[in-house]
């Protein structure tokens, strides 16, 4: 949310899934990303605002999801605008 609160407009989050070295990780991003989206839509922002993907050796170059993702962004009203709706 902090990324947000600073004027970001969207979260890309990229990890390594179950080909991580740490235990699980897989598992608490997606808690994290549920648990932030549901924020996101609480106070009138597109949960779509935040995406994680995973990148392992197997996968293909993530530009390509990155430059979907900032497409869609640029898409979306602006998070700054609907932010100070909320606070009046």
């Amino acid at each position: 949310m902090h990324a947000y609160e600073m004027g970001a407009e969207g979260v890309f989050i990229a990890g390594c899934g179950e080909q991580c070295s740490r235990e699980n990780t897989a598992f608490w991003v997606q808690k994290c990303v549920e648990r932030v989206r549901k924020v996101l839509a609480d106070i009138g922002l597109e949960p779509e605002r935040l995406q994680a993907f995973v990148l392992d050796a197997t996968n293909k170059d993530p530009t390509e999801d990155l430059d979907k993702f900032t497409e869609q962004i640029d898409g979306f009203y602006l998070a700054s605008i609907i932010k100070q709706e909320v606070k009046s």
